[in-house]
């Protein structure tokens, strides 16, 4: 049913004039259980998806979806992907956005005593949905631009949001949505997207569900467009299903700001960002992105460090993409190291912010190392590649408190960390003397419970 509308609406966007189409947040389906959820949904070569590529063909029209997607039959987590998917006129896939931040509320928590539960007040995406681990993405020369994927809950995180304009150079940002009615109504909608393009400079293009699903969910509705200025251009206000057609294109003169500004016709989105500079305004830096190297619970799970299965006891110190652990064979007392938690083989490979996040970890923790063994000095060093002296194929960071005469001559440590792994009677520590080691630093960072220290 959703497919043929959707197919109707396509069709009489198309025949308006429409180059590019927006659809909201699965627009597969939104089903009434979890249990049917897992059953309705398809991979991208399932019914649905193939239907709107043909859709996109038979128009000659570009279209963003959003849409319920399977993970490979070989993936350990079963869980689903929220998947944004852009279309072009010949019915390719250009690209694919897995949601990245996933949607919890629960009001129910602060019940006063005696009330009853109101399940629309209650939801967990991330009990069935797995989170994404690209972004940004961005699709190039569509017809209206260079588009920036996110999704509906998304829209909250402002860093998604300049990462898309900074670092993939979108001109418009796409949000397709299922966005509760609770919070609709409380205003957050039209002030996150309006925000979210003030801060861009950029169009912001968000279609939205808007409908009782279900007797636990209902969704808000009011698609929206809104320019680099802010103010909103088009905006759906109907109930169900519906168009609401608007012309992005950035070399528009009439997009809104008052005329008295006398807009030459030139670029719209250029002449935003020219007459308010925000982009060389930025101060890089003083600011990493916001939380790198924030300390979390470390937890009872094993870790890898390449090949090598690490023990949860020999970590001090865990941010959500990064980890701090004891050597097993140190060059000098405190040398520890520091990994993202993902195994990734070399420093060129990892994404800007584990970057970030790793060296704010690497700060945090020389701090402290500094201070507990007494020394003055640090040497923070990364062997990236075989022919660097690297042995095991995960990227990561030595970290060696330094005093005067811990080695002959100063430098004679890099010929002792390219040799590390190469010693025929190197000395290895047991997991009980390393685990000892682990506990005497993880106090610096947390308490007797486990829980990061403020």
């Amino acid at each position: 049913e959703n497919l043929k509308i959707l197919t109707r609406l396509v069709e009489s966007a198309t025949e308006k004039g429409a180059e590019m189409v927006f659809l909201p947040e699965a627009a597969d389906f939104i089903a009434g259980s979890q249990k049917e959820t897992f059953e309705l949904t398809e991979t991208t070569d399932g019914k649905f998806l193939t239907s709107v590529k043909n859709l996109a063909e038979r128009l000659g029209v570009w279209i963003s979806v959003g849409f319920h997607r399977k993970p490979k039959a070989t993936d350990e987590d079963k869980r689903l992907f929220n998947t944004h998917a852009v279309i072009d006129n010949t019915g390719e896939i250009r690209s694919l956005y897995d949601k990245t931040h996933l949607f919890s509320l629960d009001l129910n928590r602060e019940m006063q005593k005696g009330q009853v539960a109101n399940h629309q007040s209650a939801l967990d995406e991330s009990s069935y949905i797995r989170p994404g681990s690209l972004a940004p993405v961005v699709v190039h020369n569509t017809p209206v631009g260079n588009v920036g994927l996110a999704i509906c809950y998304d829209l909250r995180f402002p860093e998604l949001a300049t990462s898309l304009r900074y670092q993939g150079d979108a001109n418009v940002l796409a949000y397709p949505s299922a966005f509760t009615l609770l919070t609709g109504q409380a205003g957050h909608w039209h002030t996150l997207l309006r925000a979210r393009a003030i801060e861009t400079q950029s169009y912001v293009v968000a279609a939205a569900q808007d409908a009782v699903h279900s007797p636990k969910f209902s969704t808000y509705g009011h698609s929206l467009v809104v320019d680099p200025w802010g103010q909103i251009i088009a905006e759906c206000k109907q109930s169900g299903p519906g168009i609401v057609m608007a012309r992005i294109n950035h070399d528009r003169e009439d997009a809104g700001i008052p005329r008295d500004l006398d807009l030459p016709a030139t670029n719209f989105t250029s002449y935003v960002r020219r007459i308010l500079p925000v982009s060389t305004s930025r101060r890089f830096d003083l600011y990493p992105q916001v939380g790198a190297g924030q300390p979390i619970p470390i937890g009872t799970e094993d870790f890898r460090f390449g090949m090598i299965k690490l023990s949860s006891s020999q970590i001090f110190y865990r941010t959500a993409v990064s980890m701090a652990f004891v050597n097993i064979s140190p060059l000098v007392p405190g040398h520890v190291l520091v990994t993202p938690i993902a195994v990734v083989e070399r420093f060129n490979s990892l994404p800007d912010g584990t970057i970030c996040d790793m060296y704010m970890t690497v700060k945090r923790v020389s701090e402290k190392l500094l201070e507990h063994f007494q020394a003055d000095s640090l040497t923070i060093s990364i062997q990236d590649g075989k022919n660097a002296g690297q042995s095991v194929p995960h990227v990561h960071i030595h970290v060696l408190p330094r005093k005067a005469g811990d080695f002959g001559r100063n430098d004679d440590i890099y010929d002792a960390l390219a040799a590390h792994d190469k010693v025929a009677n190197r000395k290895y520590r047991s997991p009980e003397e390393m685990a000892a080691e682990s506990l005497v630093f993880r106090k610096f960072f947390y308490d007797d419970h486990g829980q990061p220290l403020h």
